[in-house]
């Protein structure tokens, strides 16, 4: 299955506090998580997180533990499939014929 990062789609929107509301039933995620979110569902690691953000990887550590807190998911398979619920990914399966 291949992820890649959608611009925020229509099912997003963005509050002037600058936070990202996924269909308001999600909880709020600011415009960061959001993109770690999105790194995460790419199969991305710590340090190619830190490389995009610009960031070391202690931060990513951080950014990626409270993400999972706020959202009650801690693990990378409940994330990506949270992102994919919420529009923040696309997904396509690619399968193999044999």
């Amino acid at each position: 299955m291949l992820c890649f990062p959608m611009r925020f789609p229509n099912r997003i929107t963005q509050s002037p506090d600058h936070t990202v509301v996924p269909n308001n039933l999600f909880p709020r995620l600011t415009a960061g998580d959001v993109r770690v979110l999105q790194l995460i569902s790419a199969d991305a690691t710590n340090q190619r997180i830190a490389e995009e953000l610009a960031v070391s990887i202690p931060q990513v550590e951080i950014r990626r533990d409270r993400l999972m807190a706020k959202l009650g998911i801690y693990d990378p398979v409940g994330l990506t499939r949270y992102a994919m619920n919420a529009g923040v990914v696309a997904c396509r399966a690619h399968l193999t014929v044999l």
